[in-house]
């Protein structure tokens, strides 16, 4: 250590030398310094105070550097193991100490979704936004259904896509019907597309609930319009419905809305804006629709 307390692999081995010798103080901030000074070490001091079974509490107090970066990299360290227990753990610390963002908190959401935690997920989400939420999972269990923030990569969040050469999706400033901005659908006239490229998944308890959205289209050509699809996508017998189709001109903005029963067996939802297939021989489908103000409430 006098000869190089600066160098990263003498840093790691004195870690381990105090840890051995059963003085885990020192060697907790030992393992700080290798991770405040090198990144390149970061997966050893990581395996290190894994194997070593040293308290996940005093390693988040005492054997990381100051800041968020320690701090998510310790907690995607949990979620690459998929280790649920300890990557809780660690995100809690995460958000109680203010070091959370976007990233850490959709890297956590989505580890949670990926094991069918998905209320766990939706609470973890609804927790991060604090004061963000604007009413989600209170007054509307969809989130950011006016298209005000940009998707967050979160499933809870708007997935918008469209298809290459047939259908551009895409946020438009220039369009609303609440806020500043709503979701454009352009239809290129050039296939019969089968579009369900713009989804969010929520998680609710049982009930009945009352979908709504608005729409505005623009010679949307066919008869296939623009529909939204509400439906279970682990097993869709539980819950599949969907709005009435929107073509042609509307005389503005147009409220659509559709109950649903939502049955205990419904661990979650998808809504899609879909635009399905016709079988007329005139299938090549064109023009344009705008969404906004979309919410999922419940009614009972």
């Amino acid at each position: 250590m006098a000869l190089g307390p600066e160098i990263p692999p003498v840093l790691r081995c004195s870690a381990n030398f105090y840890h051995g010798a059963g003085d885990d103080e020192p060697a907790l901030k030992l393992g700080a310094r290798v991770l405040d000074k090198s990144d390149v070490y970061q997966s050893a001091i990581l395996d290190f105070y894994r194997d070593s079974k040293v308290s996940v509490y005093d390693i988040l107090s005492r054997g990381l550097p100051p800041g968020p970066r320690a701090v998510q990299t310790y907690l995607r360290y949990w979620i690459q193991l998929g280790d649920l227990g300890t990557a809780k753990i660690a995100w809690d610390w995460t958000l109680t100490h203010h070091d959370a963002d976007v990233p850490a908190a959709r890297d956590y959401v989505n580890f949670l979704f990926r094991n069918y935690k998905y209320k766990d997920a939706a609470d973890a989400w609804v927790v991060f936004l604090g004061d963000r939420r604007n009413g989600y999972r209170e007054a509307n269990w969809l989130f950011n259904g006016d298209f005000e923030t940009e998707p967050s990569g979160v499933p809870f969040d708007w997935k918008i896509a469209g298809v290459e050469g047939q259908v551009d999706t895409m946020i438009d400033s220039s369009q609303s019907h609440t806020g500043k901005r709503s979701l454009r659908i352009r239809f290129a006239g050039t296939e019969n597309v089968n579009y369900a490229n713009t989804v969010q998944k929520t998680s609710v308890p049982q009930g009945t609930y009352r979908f709504s959205a608005y729409i505005r289209t623009q010679d949307i050509t066919t008869d296939k319009g623009v529909a939204f699809r509400i439906f279970d996508p682990e097993d869709s017998s539980n819950l599949d419905a969907r709005t009435e189709q929107f073509i042609g001109t509307t005389a503005g903005w147009t409220r659509v809305e559709r109950t649903v029963r939502v049955p205990r067996e419904a661990k979650l939802l998808e809504v899609q804006v879909i635009r399905e297939p016709t079988l007329k021989f005139d299938n090549r489908v064109s023009g344009t629709a705008w969404i906004d103000t979309v919410s999922l409430s419940r009614i009972e």
